[in-house]
């Protein structure tokens, strides 16, 4: 059964987002992932993988800017994002 976006629950906004990412379907994981609610138990998740979009994008602006707020919001992600700052 295909997922409808407009539709979805968050953990299915999620998954969809990792699926389209594990095909290297950037511009769809970017989409995806953004419309994880900030309330949602994965959005700290989704900002990290929002990163790593980023990365394989090639935008380094908006993976600069990402990381940051990972490091100042996010507590599961915050020493991943630092680590991956300091890298690039």
């Amino acid at each position: 059964t295909a997922i409808n976006p407009n539709q979805a629950t968050d953990d299915e906004l999620f998954y969809l987002s990792q699926s389209y990412l594990a095909v290297n379907d950037f511009n769809n994981a970017l989409k995806i992932a953004e419309q994880v609610d900030s309330n949602s138990r994965f959005y700290d998740a989704a900002q990290w993988y929002l990163a790593l979009i980023y990365l394989a994008k090639e935008d380094s602006s908006a993976l600069h800017t990402q990381l940051e707020k990972i490091i100042h919001q996010a507590d599961d992600y915050k020493r991943q994002a630092k680590s991956l700052q300091e890298d690039l």
